[in-house]
């Protein structure tokens, strides 16, 4: 059972507010931005969980590299948008027990919204961009029971979540990868720091894929296929989607040339430090998109469904 205490906020709809709980002892701290079309009595909100990279608080992502672009969408489609703070930026994606619980913080803080707010819980949604993305991934194993779906960019399985990852329900899976990102390459098990260095292990991102689509018991191949209208600024996009129908899916979107970026967002660094920032899309409307095509799955139609 979760235990936190919140302090009290009286947030103005349309704006971006600061919130804290207690948790573990510690006051944490998380920004989120109100709808604009928010009253009292609005109830069955969706609500969305932006986790920043290493080095920043949440709304460095809000305001920097997503540059309020997931700001606009909750206006126009009447969304809660939380981006919670980790402990000196960085999240305890690996579960190392001597590092805070940080997992058990983001549930306190979707348990804060599900009373404070009143969202819809099937419609709650988990997306992260670098170290971000491992903390999603590990929100995914653990905590499918709150979780409807996840996206991640620039991120990876990490190894040690891999062979452990046994959520209590199929997760819908959106991953948005560059092949030419120098931190987290293609194909290597290392995750390196903008300045060098390797930080941890973890799988390539087509055993990442591949992964999740084992976890998610999908038994139809991955189908891939070039994504229409894309190519801009020597960068263009492919399509991998392996899918369980009306259950869940497992999409892949390839940034060829692509850097540790948001497709859509913001150039945080130069180009020789985290490669190229793609224009050939948004990645805030295509993770968008994904979400609200899922809602989830009560456990119980899940075991009807497999002759339980």
């Amino acid at each position: 059972m979760l235990k936190a205490h919140a302090a009290s906020t009286n947030c103005i709809p349309g704006t971006t507010c600061q919130a804290s709980l207690f948790w573990q002892g510690k006051q944490r701290t998380f920004s989120y931005h109100l709808p604009k079309s928010y009253t009292p009595h609005l109830q069955y909100l969706p609500l969305v969980i932006a986790l920043h990279g290493t080095g920043e608080m949440g709304i460095d992502l809000e305001k920097g590299i997503l540059q309020g672009r997931f700001d606009t969408l909750s206006d126009q489609s009447r969304i809660m948008i939380a981006y919670p703070d980790a402990l000196q930026g960085t999240w305890n994606s690996e579960k190392k027990v001597s590092q805070p619980d940080d997992r058990g913080f983001i549930r306190a803080v979707i348990l804060y919204f599900r009373q404070k707010y009143n969202v819809d819980p099937e419609r709650i949604y988990v997306l992260g961009m670098s170290t971000g993305g491992l903390m999603t991934y590990q929100l995914a194993c653990d905590s499918a029971d709150m979780v409807t779906a996840i996206a991640t960019v620039a991120a990876a399985m990490p190894l040690s979540l891999a062979s452990t990852c046994k959520p209590a329900r199929p997760i819908p899976v959106l991953m948005i990868n560059g092949t030419s990102d120098p931190i987290l390459p293609w194909n290597s098990h290392q995750f390196f720091s903008v300045l060098g260095g390797s930080r941890s292990s973890r799988l390539s991102i087509p055993e990442t894929l591949e992964a999740w689509r084992k976890i998610d018991k999908i038994t139809s191949p991955i189908f891939q296929q070039p994504m229409s209208n894309t190519q801009y600024d020597s960068t263009w996009v492919w399509l991998s989607v392996a899918n369980m129908p009306q259950v869940v899916d497992v999409v892949l979107y390839t940034i060829y040339n692509g850097g540790h970026t948001w497709p859509g967002g913001q150039q945080y660094l130069p180009v020789e430090y985290i490669g190229k920032t793609s224009k050939a899309f948004d990645a805030s409307i295509v993770i968008w998109q994904f979400f609200i095509s899922h809602r989830r799955t009560p456990l119980h139609n899940l075991e009807n469904r497999n002759g339980r």
